[in-house]
């Protein structure tokens, strides 16, 4: 966080492991490391965007800060008196706040590899 000047910034990161347990699409992500890559880089997409946008309606539409921000907020002020001064609530809505998935893949479940299509029926 930095909550002095005149634009003050958060900046989220969230480090998430994720276990694959199926792959619908029959795409080899536990191989190939182009696929894993693109699994990756589109979940962290997903989930950046879907933060942000839940970011912004609380900020804009409710006006208030759900995820207790201001508790890791109040470290950066020396005085009670400058945490108040800041007053957190109405700074809220003004904050520029930026959110960083950080996706690690993690295993893939039971199936080793692709099953061949050729010999499987319905």
């Amino acid at each position: 966080m930095n909550l002095q000047g005149k634009t003050p910034t958060v900046e989220i990161k969230i480090p998430i492991t994720i276990d694959v347990l199926d792959v619908p699409s029959l795409k080899d992500y536990a191989n190939v490391e182009k696929n894993k890559k693109l699994l990756r880089e589109s979940i962290e997409t997903a989930l950046e965007d879907n933060l942000m946008e839940l970011i912004k309606m609380t900020q804009h539409e409710f006006k208030g800060d759900p995820f207790n921000l201001s508790l890791e907020g109040r470290k950066e002020f020396l005085t009670i008196s400058q945490y108040e001064k800041f007053d957190w609530m109405n700074s809220y809505p003004n904050l520029i706040i930026t959110v960083d998935c950080m996706i690690t893949i993690g295993e893939f479940g039971k199936q080793i590899k692709t099953p061949n299509l050729n010999v499987l029926k319905d």
